[in-house]
């Protein structure tokens, strides 16, 4: 047998199941010189690990293409939601504010999107840093209140320090600061 059939033989019995150890076996007792039978095996698990490694090239292509892609179309557009750490989250109070038009200092219109995420990403630095002065890197007046009166409602929950509330403006805020205290 060629070595060209013996590939063929050991490709097919692998498919029946058989171990490779089994038919190495039973092409040396049908004669076939250990030469043309390790040869044959090299070939079929050298053009197995070049399909397996192909494979793996492609999912990985994909994977990073999807996610690349994900990205690309959702973006950071998605509403965040901020972590009271048991409080309520002030989802309401963030789509309120979004909603409402705003002009920023070159006179552009910001799109509520972009004051959405403008204001998750201050109010997630005034959490993590404990300053609220931050708020004031808000462009409009109406986002810099509404962080600044969150960061307070926070504090309040956080510590259960009802003195925090003094500092809200917010009616509503208000109300849920010294209610729920």
């Amino acid at each position: 047998m060629p070595k060209r059939e013996i590939v063929k033989y050991i490709k097919s019995e692998l498919k029946k199941g058989f171990h490779i150890s089994d038919i190495k076996s039973s092409l040396y007792k049908a004669g076939h010189h250990v030469d043309h039978v390790e040869g044959a095996v090299d070939e079929v698990y050298n053009h197995h690990a070049h399909m397996h490694t192909a494979i793996v090239l492609v999912i990985v292509f994909i994977l990073v293409l999807s996610v690349s892609l994900g990205f690309v179309v959702y973006g950071r557009s998605q509403p965040v939601q901020l972590d009271f750490t048991g409080a309520p989250a002030p989802s309401a109070v963030i789509n309120e504010v979004a909603a409402q038009p705003i002009v920023s200092s070159s006179e552009q219109p910001v799109s509520p999107a972009e004051r959405m995420r403008a204001f998750d990403e201050v109010f997630a630095m005034v959490k993590s840093s404990d300053d609220v002065t931050l708020c004031q890197g808000l462009k409009d007046a109406i986002s810099r209140n509404e962080c600044e009166d969150n960061y307070y409602l926070f504090k309040n929950y956080q510590t259960n320090d009802r003195s925090f509330c003094q500092n809200i403006r917010d009616p509503e805020i208000l109300s849920d600061c010294i209610g729920e205290a």
